[in-house]
């Protein structure tokens, strides 16, 4: 009698596991299902937001509809393209230091041979005159 209550006591956890189990199943498949929604309501939003902005700068929509988060986007725009230009101007910049430290005339194979400067991280090889090679950290 004792092997029919561990039986019984087995088959009816085992049931209650499977239960749980497609219950856990389900909800985790309804939850992907809800993330995907959720991407494509925010991707909707995303295009909606873009051409009601653009209807904003055509002036088919009042700017006073739109509120504050029109003037925020506008600050936030130009923010963004004053850092481009700061960006820009700094390359421009550098360019200009890089130029300025190149030799007016290229170095020939003889310069470059006698001049050997090989840097690879914190390493350096020279050239000496007796073609003996030091290295350096």
């Amino acid at each position: 009698m004792d092997e029919e209550i561990k039986k019984h006591w087995f088959k009816e956890n085992i049931e209650k596991y499977k239960e749980e189990l497609v219950k856990l199943s389900k909800i985790t498949k309804l939850n992907l299902e809800l993330a995907g929604l959720n991407r494509k309501k925010n991707m909707k939003l995303k295009n909606l937001g873009k051409r009601a902005f653009a209807l904003v700068e055509e002036g088919a929509i009042d700017k006073e509809i739109m509120g504050n988060d029109y003037i925020d986007l506008v600050n936030i725009l130009d923010n963004i393209e004053q850092i481009k230009q700061i960006i820009d101007d700094l390359k421009k910049q550098q360019e200009i230091e890089v130029l300025k430290d190149m030799p007016e005339q290229p170095l020939d194979d003889t310069d470059r041979e006698n001049n050997r400067i090989i840097s690879n991280n914190k390493t350096e090889v020279i050239k000496k005159e007796n073609d003996n090679e030091e290295f350096k950290s």
